[in-house]
């Protein structure tokens, strides 16, 4: 090496370890957030003062319970390719026989429509709600159809609906989840339930992600966050409104239950109800068995395990497909969010909300942080190879001890959030996924950096320039041949109305499935 290249080199080397110590400055600051939930996860968990179930019934109870009328949600566009795997199965899997479910459709997304109407022929349950806009208008848009349709055909139906329930055209419903939102309405306005991904291939990295972020968010976060009293955030699916909620919710917002200028309307109106004194939860309800896909692939089964009431779904696989996604929860959750929502509410509240919008900060933090370790990895490489005579590199900020406990404070931080994130995934979905957590988050990095951009991009193309801010839609797949698989096991006939020996059968194979005794499904 050169005396040019050698002192240039050094002319570097300074300015670049002091942005290093910054940034390690930076990630200690933005980890205390996730350190405090931590800590606060497992106190409340050793002195017991987790209760997941809150304190509903046995599932024994459960089904001896009144159904009260619930409407089930589903916005579609473009979805012709699933919704009818999705009606058919949830609509026989379900053990509830007061579910009306109504599937939101665009005029100008006939294919979708035809798919609907094919399910329609299962039962007089299953609604199609046409959207008299052309699509895609706003998920939010959609819903408010929907809503309005459900409550115009009460009287038609002869009911009255106790609760809106939300899904997607992608969602794998528990059978129970109606169950349980019947019994936590008696005491809330807006119940979230867990949503986990099914098993992912291992090679699915971008996928795998979405495993491992939902196994700690819904696992540890959500149970932290209702605990703090902060708000129950919404995640679209697997969530109950009650109709007090819908119809203050609609008094509060000129008639629209969801806000239409929202791309996260689902976070808003938690956050609305919240803010009107209502009551939400956030339920863990323990049953003896869950629906997955154990392999990664082909069809789902039925385990039986004790494992939590939830919606399984396949999230995307692709990378342009998941930052794309993400791109939308951001702009409406950080960006947009944070001029509709501000910052009022409790102190729980608002550190919660602090929580959900430091991903503007955090994420390109933590590329910088990818991109300065790189440069400096290469630049002592450099200096310590190439220098000349023998001698070594002039004493560096690095070689302090301050330096040193600085950077290894930031590495036990780093260490502690892997260490959870592995745990929670491998908890779930077994251990060999919870090893593979560590080099999906930062996969994790990337996927949600690109989310982040192109939020931002966005942001500023509607606010600069006015270009509107329109549903981008995520592609959905559903589980492969789950359509003929789960019927025949777990319809149970308690959500359809087949005829009685049809009923009887269905139920008896899932009796056998389960090893319970005959007749104990009742």
């Amino acid at each position: 090496m050169t005396e040019d290249l050698a002192l240039w080199l050094l002319a570097w080397r300074d300015p670049l370890e002091l942005a290093i110590l910054a940034m390690a400055c930076a990630a200690l600051v933005l980890c205390v957030d996730d350190v405090f939930v931590d800590l606060c996860y497992w106190w409340f968990r050793m002195t017991g003062r987790l209760r997941g179930d809150h304190g509903l019934p046995s599932p024994e109870e459960l089904a001896k319970m009144a159904q009260k009328p619930l409407a089930v949600m589903v916005p579609a566009w473009q979805e012709a390719d699933v919704i009818h795997a999705m009606l058919s199965t949830n609509f026989r899997l379900i053990q509830y026989r007061e579910a009306h479910y109504f599937v939101g459709v665009y005029e100008n997304d006939p294919d979708t429509l035809a798919e609907v109407e094919r399910a329609q022929r299962l039962s007089s349950r299953i609604h199609a709600v046409i959207v008299p806009r052309q699509g895609p208008t706003s998920k939010a848009d959609c819903l408010n159809e929907i809503v309005g349709h459900a409550l115009g055909a009460e009287r038609a139906l002869g009911v009255t609906f106790a609760g809106f329930v939300m899904h997607d055209a992608e969602d794998l419903i528990h059978p129970m989840e109606l169950r349980v939102f019947n019994a936590a309405l008696d005491k809330y306005d807006f119940i979230q339930l867990p949503v986990f991904s099914f098993t992912r291939r291992f090679k699915e990295f971008v996928a795998g992600v979405y495993m491992d972020e939902f196994a700690e968010n819904h696992g540890k976060d959500m149970q932290v966050r209702e605990r703090l009293g902060g708000f129950v955030p919404c995640a679209g699916v697997s969530a109950c409104f009650s109709r007090q909620a819908i119809q203050k919710l609609a008094e509060l917002q000129d008639g629209e239950a969801f806000p239409t200028g929202s791309l996260t309307e689902d976070y808003e109106a938690a956050f609305r109800v919240r803010e009107l004194g209502l009551h939400s939860a956030f339920i863990r309800y323990t049953a003896e068995y869950y629906m997955d896909t154990p392999r990664g692939g082909g069809g789902p089964k039925l385990v039986k395990e004790p494992m939590t009431v939830s919606t399984r779904e396949h999230f995307p696989h692709e990378f342009r497909a998941a930052y794309r996604q993400r791109a939308r929860w951001n702009l409406g959750i950080v960006l947009v969010g944070n001029e509709q929502l501000g910052w009022t509410g409790t102190p729980g509240t608002r550190f919660f909300v602090a929580r959900d919008r430091k991903g503007v900060i955090a994420i390109p933090a933590v590329m910088i942080g990818y991109a300065l370790f790189v440069l400096y990895v290469t630049l002592r490489i450099a200096l310590h190879f190439g220098w000349s005579d023998g001698q070594v590199p002039p004493s560096s900020i690095m070689d302090t001890t301050a330096a040193w406990w600085l950077i290894g404070a930031s590495l036990v931080l780093a260490l502690w959030r892997l260490g959870h994130r592995m745990y929670f995934t491998g908890t779930l979905y077994g251990w060999r996924h919870g090893l593979l957590a560590a080099p999906r988050m930062v996969v994790s990095n990337f996927v949600n950096f690109t989310a982040m951009a192109r939020a931002i991009r966005l942001y500023v193309l509607n606010r600069v320039f006015g270009k509107p801010l329109t549903w981008d839609k995520t592609a959905h797949t559903y589980p492969d041949t789950l359509a003929t698989q789960l019927p025949s096991l777990l319809a149970a006939g308690a959500a359809s109305r087949l005829p009685q020996s049809q009923d009887d059968a269905a139920r008896a194979e899932l009796e056998r499935a389960m090893g319970r005794p005959p007749g104990s499904l009742r």
